[in-house]
């Protein structure tokens, strides 16, 4: 895909990309100026200019990662909290399902956290390929 780096700030990119039909299932991109355009972070080349229109390659390995770590790593934390509550501490229904929800949201704020820390979302999801 290609757009136009509209800003760079501490070697990220913030590329500005028209929405095509893929855009649909990724969700890597913030909102553009209008529906039709999207901001992508990327961590940028030396030789990036703000104005440079630039080629991304989105990292499809990271996004199914992603993917694991945002959906299926909390429903399982989910379903095994509800299941040890229940069966092997023998809580009442209402107790493991605030448990488990319970979990579920400690599950997002560290998955948030992280993010924050190793700075993911700016870093491994895209990249530039060529100015």
């Amino acid at each position: 895909m290609k757009g136009k780096v509209i800003k760079i700030e501490n070697g990220i990119a913030s590329i500005e990309l028209e929405r095509t039909s893929a855009c649909k299932g990724c969700g890597l991109c913030l909102a553009g100026k209008d529906p039709k355009t999207m901001v992508l972070l990327v961590k940028a080349l030396p030789e990036t200019k703000v104005g440079d229109f630039a080629t991304v390659q989105i990292n499809r390995e990271m996004k199914v990662k992603a993917q694991l770590w945002l959906l299926a790593a909390p429903l399982f934390v989910f379903i095994v909290t509800a299941f040890f509550s229940y069966y092997v501490f023998k809580f009442s229904d209402s107790i493991s399902f605030i448990l488990s929800v319970l979990a579920l949201a400690l599950t997002y704020c560290y998955v948030w956290f992280m993010n924050k820390k190793k700075r993911w979302d700016r870093t491994k999801a895209a990249k530039i390929v060529f100015s």
